[in-house]
Protein backbone atom coordinates (compact mmCIF):
# COMPACT_ATOMS: atom_id res chain seq x y z
CA UNK A 1 0.00 0.00 0.00
CA UNK A 2 2.67 2.32 0.92
CA UNK A 3 4.83 1.29 -2.35
CA UNK A 4 1.42 2.92 -4.70
CA UNK A 5 1.06 6.06 -2.35
CA UNK A 6 5.02 6.50 -3.01
CA UNK A 7 4.18 5.75 -6.88
CA UNK A 8 1.22 8.21 -7.00
CA UNK A 9 2.72 10.78 -5.59
CA UNK A 10 5.68 10.68 -8.03
CA UNK A 11 3.68 10.15 -11.16
CA UNK A 12 1.79 13.76 -9.61
CA UNK A 13 5.13 15.56 -9.29
CA UNK A 14 6.53 14.42 -12.58
CA UNK A 15 2.92 15.20 -14.47
CA UNK A 16 2.78 19.01 -12.68
CA UNK A 17 5.93 19.65 -13.34
CA UNK A 18 5.93 18.94 -17.23
CA UNK A 19 2.56 20.81 -17.21
CA UNK A 20 4.13 23.60 -15.29
CA UNK A 21 6.94 23.13 -18.18
CA UNK A 22 4.36 23.59 -21.13
CA UNK A 23 2.69 26.62 -19.61
CA UNK A 24 5.92 28.30 -18.91
CA UNK A 25 7.33 27.98 -22.68
CA UNK A 26 3.92 28.54 -24.44
CA UNK A 27 3.55 32.09 -22.58
CA UNK A 28 7.25 32.90 -22.98
CA UNK A 29 8.10 35.69 -26.14
CA UNK A 30 11.01 36.65 -28.21
CA UNK A 31 12.62 40.54 -27.35
CA UNK A 32 11.40 43.16 -30.40
CA UNK A 33 14.08 43.31 -33.09
CA UNK A 34 13.25 46.73 -33.44
CA UNK A 35 10.99 49.10 -31.80
CA UNK A 36 9.17 52.42 -32.62
CA UNK A 37 7.23 54.59 -30.26
CA UNK A 38 4.26 56.78 -32.30
CA UNK A 39 2.18 59.35 -31.44
CA UNK A 40 -1.86 57.94 -31.88
CA UNK A 41 -4.25 56.34 -29.85
CA UNK A 42 -4.83 52.82 -30.65
CA UNK A 43 -7.94 53.58 -33.35
CA UNK A 44 -5.59 55.68 -35.08
CA UNK A 45 -2.84 53.90 -35.15
CA UNK A 46 -4.89 50.72 -36.57
CA UNK A 47 -6.56 52.74 -39.25
CA UNK A 48 -3.28 54.43 -40.76
CA UNK A 49 -1.86 50.76 -40.65
CA UNK A 50 -4.84 49.73 -42.26
CA UNK A 51 -4.84 52.33 -44.83
CA UNK A 52 -1.19 51.63 -45.69
CA UNK A 53 -1.74 47.96 -46.12
CA UNK A 54 -4.97 48.34 -48.26
CA UNK A 55 -2.64 51.34 -50.57
CA UNK A 56 0.18 49.39 -50.53
CA UNK A 57 -0.32 45.50 -52.81
CA UNK A 58 0.72 42.30 -52.09
CA UNK A 59 0.30 43.27 -48.13
CA UNK A 60 -2.63 41.57 -45.45
CA UNK A 61 -3.04 42.02 -42.01
CA UNK A 62 -4.00 39.54 -39.62
CA UNK A 63 -5.11 40.43 -35.69
CA UNK A 64 -3.91 37.28 -33.79
CA UNK A 65 -4.44 38.04 -30.04
CA UNK A 66 -4.04 40.71 -27.17
CA UNK A 67 -3.19 40.56 -23.56
CA UNK A 68 -4.37 42.94 -20.54
CA UNK A 69 -1.62 43.68 -18.40
CA UNK A 70 -1.82 45.96 -15.43
CA UNK A 71 -0.37 48.99 -17.09
CA UNK A 72 -0.65 48.21 -20.58
CA UNK A 73 -2.44 46.20 -23.05
CA UNK A 74 -0.40 44.52 -26.74
CA UNK A 75 -1.96 43.37 -29.44
CA UNK A 76 -0.05 40.68 -31.94
CA UNK A 77 -0.67 40.95 -35.49
CA UNK A 78 1.18 39.51 -38.44
CA UNK A 79 2.24 41.33 -41.60
CA UNK A 80 2.12 39.58 -44.58
CA UNK A 81 3.87 40.19 -48.40
CA UNK A 82 3.12 37.95 -51.23
CA UNK A 83 4.41 39.67 -54.57
CA UNK A 84 7.40 40.11 -56.70
CA UNK A 85 8.86 36.59 -56.06
CA UNK A 86 8.62 37.39 -52.09
CA UNK A 87 7.24 35.79 -49.41
CA UNK A 88 7.29 37.91 -46.22
CA UNK A 89 6.16 37.50 -42.84
CA UNK A 90 6.33 39.58 -40.00
CA UNK A 91 5.27 39.52 -36.50
CA UNK A 92 4.00 42.36 -34.39
CA UNK A 93 3.04 43.59 -31.15
CA UNK A 94 1.84 47.15 -30.16
CA UNK A 95 1.06 48.09 -26.61
CA UNK A 96 -0.71 51.00 -25.27
CA UNK A 97 -0.83 52.85 -21.58
CA UNK A 98 -4.25 51.72 -20.75
CA UNK A 99 -4.68 55.23 -18.82
CA UNK A 100 -3.65 56.52 -22.76
CA UNK A 101 -5.89 54.25 -24.54
CA UNK A 102 -7.91 56.32 -26.26
CA UNK A 103 -6.74 59.74 -25.62
CA UNK A 104 -4.81 62.35 -27.38
CA UNK A 105 -1.76 62.16 -26.41
CA UNK A 106 -1.49 58.21 -26.61
CA UNK A 107 1.92 56.57 -27.53
CA UNK A 108 1.82 53.21 -29.33
CA UNK A 109 4.61 51.24 -28.71
CA UNK A 110 5.38 49.32 -31.92
CA UNK A 111 7.48 45.94 -31.98
CA UNK A 112 8.78 43.98 -34.51
CA UNK A 113 9.58 40.50 -33.10
CA UNK A 114 10.50 38.40 -35.96
CA UNK A 115 10.64 38.91 -39.96
CA UNK A 116 11.09 35.94 -42.21
CA UNK A 117 11.27 35.56 -45.93
CA UNK A 118 10.00 31.94 -46.77
CA UNK A 119 11.52 31.87 -50.51
CA UNK A 120 14.55 32.20 -49.13
CA UNK A 121 14.20 30.69 -45.56
CA UNK A 122 15.69 33.31 -43.90
CA UNK A 123 15.10 35.87 -40.95
CA UNK A 124 14.16 35.03 -37.56
CA UNK A 125 13.46 36.60 -34.45
CA UNK A 126 16.86 38.13 -33.77
CA UNK A 127 18.79 40.99 -35.58
CA UNK A 128 21.96 38.91 -36.06
CA UNK A 129 19.40 36.07 -37.84
CA UNK A 130 20.24 36.04 -41.80
CA UNK A 131 18.63 39.01 -43.99
CA UNK A 132 16.50 39.95 -41.00
CA UNK A 133 18.45 43.94 -41.54
CA UNK A 134 17.04 43.72 -44.97
CA UNK A 135 13.67 42.51 -44.26
CA UNK A 136 13.07 45.37 -41.79
CA UNK A 137 14.17 47.61 -44.34
CA UNK A 138 11.91 46.64 -46.77
CA UNK A 139 8.83 47.29 -44.08
CA UNK A 140 10.05 50.64 -42.73
CA UNK A 141 9.81 51.52 -46.49
CA UNK A 142 6.98 50.12 -47.52
CA UNK A 143 4.48 50.46 -44.61
CA UNK A 144 6.06 52.10 -41.70
CA UNK A 145 7.52 54.88 -43.40
CA UNK A 146 5.51 57.92 -42.03
CA UNK A 147 2.77 56.20 -40.26
CA UNK A 148 2.75 58.28 -37.46
CA UNK A 149 5.21 61.15 -35.80
CA UNK A 150 7.40 59.86 -32.50
CA UNK A 151 6.86 60.30 -29.30
CA UNK A 152 8.14 60.64 -26.25
CA UNK A 153 7.77 57.90 -23.43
Amino acid sequence: MKMIKVIVIVFLVVFIGYVLYLVIGMSSTYPAIKEYSLGVNKVSFEQKLSDRINSSNGWSLEKKDSIKGEDEVCYWASLFYKGNGQDLVYEIKYCLDIKALSGDNACVRLEIVGAFDYNKKSGGYKLSDKDVDKLLEILDRTILKELASSCLR
